[in-house]
């Protein structure tokens, strides 16, 4: 008896583990130790074969690493699906060098753009916002942006923080906000629980003060991406998977655990 397909809509494309940035929460000691995994071309032609087996497929999106670190891969793959909606998760310190790509394809990409406002000196590589915005702007991109919050330190719900939100998305003309909380850090030899270290109640009422001052500055806020409903049906009809170029298919992001 035929098994029937999986009513796949949005296949998540891992590209590798290099990225040009090192920031504090994420352990590239840990990832490079586990081997360098970076889908080369000769890969390509499997990933589009795995995607023309859903005819209704809606999304792409492609990770990394940096996935801009491999754009040429991005723009081998998007030739062979031209009516496909694009979204990239990106530092986006390599946009400049690569606006053939936005030109290429700017009606059809959203750029999920990580960046961390007042802790992006502290957290990772430094950052001039003001000409990544320009960019943004000229190629008319439609982007939201990413934001790792650290929730351990009493910064990450202060004026200083919001404003600082407030000001680079009003200025990309942005108003999707996805926060990613800080609940932990991996590593080779040591997991870090950071809620461990926090009082739940108080975090709780400064996490939904904090979203509610957002609000209010009509920025929409997100939370690890769940823009609906959290979607966890993996064992029926699960609408979403990951190619990885461990050469396995994932049904959830496990960009550190790659087999």
């Amino acid at each position: 008896m035929k098994t029937k397909p999986l009513d796949l809509r949005h296949i998540s494309v891992y590209l590798g583990d290099h990225c040009n940035f090192d920031c504090t929460y994420c352990d590239r000691a840990y990832i490079k130790s586990l081997g360098g995994q970076n889908m080369s071309k000769k890969y390509v032609q499997r990933v589009a074969d795995v995607l023309q087996l859903y005819p209704d497929l809606e999304l792409i999106t492609f990770h990394g690493g940096e996935p801009f670190l491999f754009v040429k891969r991005m723009d081998d793959i998007l030739q062979l699906f031209p009516d496909v909606t694009v979204g990239i998760t990106t530092n986006g310190s390599l946009l400049k060098e690569h606006e053939w790509f936005l030109e290429k394809y700017h009606d059809r990409i959203r750029l999920n753009i990580s960046y961390d406002f007042i802790y992006q000196s502290e957290n990772r590589s430094e950052l001039f916002v003001d000409d990544l915005i320009e960019i943004l702007r000229k190629h008319d991109i439609n982007h939201i942006w990413q934001y790792v919050l650290p929730i351990q330190d009493k910064r990450a719900f202060s004026l200083d923080n919001v404003q600082s939100i407030v000001r680079t998305m009003h200025r990309s003309g942005s108003s999707i906000l996805n926060l990613i909380p800080l609940r932990h850090r991996r590593g080779a030899n040591k997991f870090e629980v950071l809620l461990n270290d926090i009082s739940m109640p108080h975090f709780a009422d400064m996490f939904m003060r904090f979203i509610t001052t957002l609000y209010n500055y009509n920025i929409r806020v997100f939370v690890d991406g769940n823009t609906d409903q959290i979607e966890k049906s993996y064992l029926t009809n699960h609408n979403k998977v990951i190619l990885s170029p461990d050469g396995y298919m994932y049904p959830e992001y496990d960009f550190c655990e790659y087999k």
